[in-house]
């Protein structure tokens, strides 16, 4: 679960930057690849999110991105969002639980805590050159 938890945390950090940054709010996550096959790890992203998390059917979803691209850039559909309505099939939708997501809120307000504090052992670690100890 911990290292699930942490994942999720780390995106939640990157939604909220991307979000801070086009002033967008996203309504819905696509989660696809190996770790969409994980039921469990689908409701902890959406709970830690509080947002729907939709799992794609296609298994190969940088192929399937890779055709919707191709397929806009022929012409065969007008746009990217156009393609990715025609392409993509959902196979299934986890939606956040309020108690969890409330849970989770707290336990992430704790996770950039702890981050905040072992940032300055974060930066010797990367500064660490060969095998001399810091």
């Amino acid at each position: 679960y911990a290292v699930m938890e942490g994942v999720a945390f780390l995106n939640r950090i990157v939604l909220n930057r991307a979000e801070a940054a086009t002033g967008t709010a996203v309504r819905d996550i696509r989660f696809g690849g190996g770790g969409a096959a994980n039921p469990i790890w689908c409701q902890i992203k959406a709970d830690v999110l509080g947002r729907p998390v939709s799992v794609v059917e296609t298994p190969e979803v940088g192929l399937l991105g890779a055709a919707i691209i191709a397929q806009t850039a022929t012409g065969r559909y007008p746009t990217l969002a156009a393609a990715q309505e025609a392409l993509v099939r959902l196979r299934k939708t986890y939606l956040p639980d309020a108690t969890r997501s409330a849970d989770y809120a707290r336990l992430f307000a704790l996770y950039r805590e702890a981050e905040q504090a072992v940032a300055p052992i974060s930066a010797r670690l990367a500064d660490w050159q060969g095998n001399r100890i810091p």
